[in-house]
């Protein structure tokens, strides 16, 4: 449980972090988005709530992973912030430079950050166990960080304003460039905030493994397609054509390598 003082003295407590893909419901590849990130994550589908939403279930743990059909746009993704109170998160979001894009429910409301990123406020539901790293073949991989895109002109104004939209500790990344949002031992996503030259803020997803080009060929295998190589990471894209990355952190403590 994190406890996040608001300017006017009240609490907010952040509980636990999803992450969501987007994809349009017309998109040629929606019928293998979720066969593909099930497989990835070792997870099981849940029912299909009014043929839109649907959860990644996985082997043990809470859920970390969420798929929607959307009317249009493009494959992306967006992260959501489950609290106790939405109205007092909202409220003290909005004070502070978010926008609310729409109220879909009384408990789910979507917003934008200063830069552009889309997220939600939504009702805590209990989660709080993160699951385990999925093994195959004797290599371990998760599904265990939220990376934030961010434009440089507002890189350092953005990170402050997740700094203070979550109340965690801020440190620096193991790179330039890159600033990370010190989660709670309850929490299983790792939230990563990159400055980016070029292109619209977003939200991508990373996995980490122990054996990083091990872990690509299993995703291309399972219907991935490689972009690029990086000196600690590995670029994908998903049935969508939605990027995410491989990243040569340990599944069982978040930390690179002592070799790099």
């Amino acid at each position: 449980m994190v406890e996040q003082r608001t300017g006017d003295n009240r609490a907010v407590l952040i509980r636990w972090l999803t992450a969501f893909l987007d994809t349009p419901r017309d998109d040629p590849a929606d019928d293998r988005v979720a066969e593909f990130w099930c497989a990835v994550t070792g997870g099981t589908l849940s029912p299909w709530r009014g043929e839109r939403f649907v959860t990644v279930i996985p082997a043990d743990g809470d859920a970390t992973l969420r798929l929607q059909r959307t009317d249009g746009g493009v494959p992306g993704a967006h992260l959501d912030l489950h609290v106790d109170d939405p109205a007092v998160t909202v409220s003290t979001l909005t004070g502070s430079g978010a926008t609310v894009l729409q109220n879909r429910f009384d408990d789910v409301t979507v917003l934008r950050s200063p830069a552009g990123i889309v997220f939600c406020v939504v009702a805590a539901d209990g989660a709080g166990t993160r699951p385990t790293p999925l093994v195959v073949d004797g290599v371990s991989s998760t599904l265990d960080q939220l990376c934030l895109d961010i434009p440089h002109e507002h890189y350092d104004a953005e990170v402050r304003w997740w700094e203070m939209a979550t109340g965690w500790d801020l440190s620096n990344g193991s790179l330039p460039g890159f600033r990370v949002l010190e989660r709670p031992a309850q929490v299983a996503l790792r939230m990563l905030l990159q400055r980016i030259e070029e292109g619209p803020a977003g939200i991508h997803l990373d996995f980490s493994s122990s054996d990083r080009p091990v872990t690509v060929e299993q995703h291309v295998r399972l219907g991935a397609t490689r972009v690029r190589d990086g000196a600690v990471w590995t670029v994908l894209a998903d049935p969508a054509a939605r990027l995410y990355c491989i990243t040569d952190r340990d599944p069982a403590t978040g930390r690179r390598p002592s070799r790099d």
